[in-house]
């Protein structure tokens, strides 16, 4: 199956690949040519990394054009396709499309690009390319031989998966609980420190919540403990990937103040982001007696086993106001140490992982986007193995006829990835109390909650509040992470933003 460099010019690279499931990272500014249809997965699979220019086969352009529905999908995301007749080039042939190919159909941003129909496609995108067209010696006299990619794809080759893993990061979830040096009590000093802040905070007047939603670490003054959480940030970001702050007081506030708390303290990692499509950057992690059957139900808002999974944002905060009469422990597992485990017993399920598959929106779906969107479980960008994960979802995408179907070796991966983190030697165990902070680095860890059964009391129920935090100072993330994160600007980024949504901190 080929894939690769046909040329380079001052305009951009031109890369042919029979298909676009190959599509990656190092493809991210290129124009690509695919001999893949032009239909809503094919789209999906395009929108993996950011792209000049995409081109796909019309299939014949089909029923309601769904041959061609992919070039309204990369409009709305600013992407330029266009995609040649089928009666011109061989589907699944990228060579055959790029050297017969004749543009069928062009969406706005390709037409601003200068590509029409009727055009053939070699000579237009030599010339984006900034070649002009038959050039003495130019790439476009003969039809040489393709350029091979100098980086080989993982994905096909296990002896091509990313090192293994090594680091504060890569941790045995026994080690740690042997270990107390990621425990930090808040003394006397501190918390008077941190009232003192929310009380200010809170007599500057107006709408709390409001201004909660846009609080910064300057609005929230923390002189003796503002270097501690600094050196906590990059514990979280560099280190293990976990803390825990102990004995916050929240039996004195009212949740307007252990609220004001909790962001305040917050905002000293990084900045809030919404947590689902009602714009809430506060979120209330409790049961409301539903069921993640339903497909618009999230899994915090049950009292169901979670399962081992990331959140979209660099780091995760939540505060333990009330703990359930039975269960609801939380645990942590290093992606790092099942990459290694998977790498050296599985490897070709390890590979499998690297590929993008389909997670499901939960209907939180942002405009012009799909229900569902496609990131691998592992991604390896920037020297550096980010993970992205969330089992249920993954297995409720399959409900989409437009997502691509999960493979037996697809299945088997995600189950071996599962049951290494259900292994308690790898995964570390912890129960958070009243007063209890726990922060997570999302990209290098997953978390997960048992199930649990609560009191009868409504004031004794179960109930923790949660922050999505970007960080600054945090990783370079995966271009296929703007299918879920948008704008991946560090310090800026994550959340889950969807139409006519505005942020809110409910109280």
């Amino acid at each position: 199956m080929l894939k690769c460099v046909m040329l380079h010019g001052p305009g951009g690279r031109v890369v042919l690949t029979d298909t676009i499931t190959k599509v990656g990272a190092d493809d991210a500014g290129a124009l690509v040519v695919s001999g893949s249809h032009g239909g809503t997965s094919s789209g999906e699979f395009a929108l993996v990394v950011p792209l000049a220019l995409v081109v796909f086969n019309d299939a014949g352009i089909g029923k309601d054009e769904a041959g061609i529905a992919a070039l309204a999908m990369l409009q709305a995301r600013g992407v330029p396709a266009c995609a040649v007749a089928h009666t011109s080039a061989r589907i699944g042939d990228a060579l055959d499309t790029w050297q017969h190919g004749l543009i069928s159909r062009v969406n706005a941003a390709a037409q601003a690009l200068g590509l029409r129909e009727g055009l053939g496609l070699r000579g237009a995108l030599e010339r984006l390319a900034g070649i002009e067209t038959g050039t003495p010696g130019g790439p476009s006299c003969a039809d040489r031989p393709p350029q091979p990619l100098m980086t080989p794809d993982p994905t096909a080759d296990p002896a091509l998966l990313p090192p293994p893993q090594v680091g504060p990061a890569a941790w045995l979830g026994a080690e740690q609980a042997a270990r107390s040096d990621w425990i930090e009590a808040l003394d006397d000093a501190d918390i008077t420190e941190l009232e003192a802040a929310m009380h200010g905070f809170i007599a500057r007047g107006g709408d709390v919540a409001a201004r909660l939603g846009r609080i910064t670490a300057d609005d929230f003054p923390l002189p003796r403990l503002a270097p501690r959480l600094r050196a906590l940030r990059a514990q979280l970001l560099q280190g293990r990937g976990f803390a825990l702050l102990r004995r916050l007081p929240v039996e004195r506030y009212p949740m307007a103040e252990a609220a004001t708390l909790f962001m305040g303290l917050g905002a000293h990692l990084g900045r809030a982001r919404s947590q689902n499509a009602q714009g809430h950057v506060l979120g209330h992690v409790r049961d409301l007696g539903l069921a993640s059957s339903d497909p618009h139900v999230r899994l915090y808002q049950t009292s169901e086993r979670q399962t081992f999974h990331t959140d979209s944002c660099d780091i995760v905060g939540l505060l333990c106001l009330q703990e359930a009469q039975r269960g609801g422990d939380s645990l942590l597992v290093s992606a790092l140490t099942l990459f290694n485990e998977l790498r050296r017993t599985r490897p070709e399920l390890a590979a499998r992982l690297l590929r993008p598959m389909a997670h499901d929106r939960r209907g939180e779906v942002p405009a012009g986007q799909q229900p569902f969107f496609m990131i691998p479980v592992l991604s390896w960008h920037a020297r550096a193995l980010t993970v992205f994960y969330q089992r249920q979802y993954v297995d409720s995408a399959q409900r989409f006829e437009t997502a691509p179907r999960l493979q037996p070796a697809d299945v088997e991966a995600l189950d071996a990835f599962d049951a290494l983190a259900e292994d308690p030697r790898l995964h570390l165990r912890m129960r958070l109390a009243p007063g209890d902070i726990q922060f997570v680095h999302n990209h290098v860890l997953l978390h997960d909650r048992t199930a649990f059964e609560d009191h009868t009391e409504p004031h004794r129920r179960r109930h923790l509040l949660r922050l999505w935090l970007a960080a600054p100072g945090a990783r370079e993330l995966p271009p296929a992470f703007a299918a879920r994160y948008g704008p991946l600007t560090v310090g800026d980024r994550g959340g889950i933003v969807v139409p006519g949504m505005r942020l809110t901190v409910p109280l």
